[in-house]
This record gives structure tokens, C-alpha cells and sequence, in this order.
């Protein structure tokens, strides 16, 4: 327990130095923000001693102040106002992508059909391989411009409209990884003694897919799973950019092209502890599961 906590203070001490050096890398840049402003001088924040800023900043992350955006709110007022619809947004296409993905791989290991297979995994295969922003131009141009049944964009609480189109996007690729992942690990499972003994006793496929297989392999499915929703939680900037959805991704966007040093280094922690969290679970899950205990 006590050495999972003095990673995570090490990590996060690695972190806020890299976020800083990162952000004034880009910070020293800003002056071009004003090229076309016709201003002779501008103003800028002395330049600071790079390892006092690195000491400031992480004094910052403990205290939980980051200072305020340029525009003037407090950053982790922006940060947690823009945490809800990215929570939403994450769970909507982690459950829409998982469930159908898993589903129709059992599915395809009940019908046990070699067509239907390759339709389904070719599929997977093309929404892999195809940009995500062009799987959200494609929705837009279906489900606003032609069908006129899902607003082009934006975030109401408590409508789901919103979620659907972004979640289909990102829950586009969580499906197609699960139904492969699924499909080859229950695939596996239906070729192992243990299944062909049960098969042998009359036992119904229905049964030995969801009451043998499944629950074999959803562990290994259970930390994919996890993977996904830390790599969405930490913000999609391509989708909520496009759907004018206001997330973490949105807010990253936002902090890059303004070059607000705040908001980019504290959206750069965030990032940071999301990915360690969830990659630590996920990781010490399969430690449990293979029997070495936590690590």
C-alpha cells in the first residue's frame, strides 16, 4: 500500500516538471499570438526561474491552486465545470462501445458462422483504421444534416441527445477492439478441454458461452475496459472539438491554441493522473488475477 502511494508522489512530482517545461516551452512562443494585432510592445509575464516555477507549480498541486485562466476563472473551477460532461460522455461510450462489441462477439461464437465473421471483424478492422474525425463528420452529415434527429453539437444536462453522437464516435473504436478482444479470447476458451468435456456432457452452447466462457475471459475484457474509459476520461480533443462538446478535450484545445500556461499545465496533470490511475488498476487487476497480488 505504502509503496503505491510513493509511486503515485513520485510520478506526480515527474509530472508537474515535465508539465512545466512543456507549457514554457510553448509559453515562449506567445508573443506571435499578437503579430496581426498591430501592437508595437506587448506585455508578457517576466520570465520566471525554470526551477522555481517547477517548485511553485507543484506546490500548486497540493494545495489544489492553480492560479486563474486567462480569461479570469479559476482554473480548477474551469477544470471541474468541464469534469461532469466528460464523465457523462466517457461512460456513454464506454458502455455503448463494450456492451455491443462483447455482445456481438458472442454472438458471432454462438452462430459460429465463418461469413458473418469476417463481415463483423473486416468491420472492426475499417473503424480501426479510419481517422476518428471522419467517423464524426460522417455522423454529423446523417444524423443532423440528412435525418434532422440529433442536435450538431453542445452539452444540456440530463439529455442524452448530446451524448449520442460523440459517444458513438469514440464508442465506435471501443466496439471494434472489444469484438476482436472478445471474440479471440472466448475463441480460445471454446477450444479448451474443459469446454469440449461440457460439450460432451449435452451441455447448451447458450450455457457454456455465458455461464463458462464469459465469465472466463471477462477479466482480461474488465481491464481493456478500464484502458478505454482512462483514455477517454483524460479528454477527446478531436471529437469534443467537432461536436463543440465542452470537456477536458475542449478545455486542452482551448489552453494549446491560446497558450494559456495555467490551464495547459494543470490539464497536463490531469491528463497525467488519469492515465497513471487507470493504467495502475488495470495493472495490478491482472496481478490479482494471475495470482502475484498487488505490485
Amino acid at each position: 500500500m505504502f509503496s503505491e502511494f510513493y509511486k503515485f508522489i513520485f510520478f506526480l512530482l515527474l509530472l508537474s516538471s515535465i508539465s512545466v517545461i512543456l507549457s514554457k516551452s510553448r509559453m515562449e512562443s506567445k508573443e506571435f499570438l499578437f503579430a496581426d494585432s498591430g501592437l508595437q510592445e506587448t506585455k508578457l509575464t517576466p520570465s520566471e526561474n525554470l526551477i522555481t516555477k517547477i517548485f511553485q507549480f507543484q506546490k500548486s498541486i497540493f494545495l489544489l491552486d492553480f492560479g486563474k485562466t486567462d480569461t479570469g476563472e479559476k482554473v480548477i473551477d474551469h477544470i471541474s465545470n468541464r469534469l461532469i460532461p466528460t464523465i457523462h460522455l466517457s461512460i456513454f461510450s464506454i458502455l455503448l462501445g463494450s456492451l455491443s462489441g462483447i455482445g456481438l462477439s458472442l454472438f458471432l461464437i454462438i452462430r459460429d458462422n465463418k461469413l458473418l465473421f469476417e463481415i463483423f471483424t473486416q468491420t472492426a478492422k475499417i473503424i480501426l483504421s479510419t481517422p476518428i474525425f471522419v467517423v464524426s463528420v460522417l455522423l454529423l452529415l446523417i444524423f443532423f444534416y440528412y435525418l434532422e434527429i440529433l442536435p450538431p453539437g453542445g452539452y444540456e444536462k440530463g439529455n442524452i441527445l448530446y451524448l449520442v453522437m460523440p459517444g458513438i464516435a469514440l464508442g465506435s473504436r471501443v466496439f471494434a477492439r472489444q469484438l476482436l478482444l472478445t471474440y479471440d479470447e472466448a475463441k480460445t476458451e471454446m477450444n479448451s478441454y474443459y469446454i469440449i468435456f461440457l460439450k460432451a456432457r449435452g451441455f447448451t452452447i447458450n450455457r457454456i458461452v455465458f455461464k463458462h466462457v464469459l465469465i472466463k475471459i471477462f477479466p482480461v475484457i474488465l481491464i481493456f475496459i478500464l484502458m478505454d474509459f482512462g483514455s477517454i476520461l483524460s479528454g477527446a480533443i478531436i471529437v469534443e472539438e467537432i461536436f463543440f462538446f465542452p470537456g477536458i478535450g475542449k478545455s486542452m484545445y482551448i489552453a494549446i491554441k491560446s497558450l494559456d500556461e495555467n490551464l495547459l499545465q494543470a490539464l497536463f496533470v490531469y491528463t497525467g493522473i488519469v492515465f497513471y490511475l487507470f493504467g495502475r488498476i488495470a495493472r495490478n487487476l491482472q496481478s490479482i488475477l494471475s495470482g502475484k497480488g498487488l505490485e
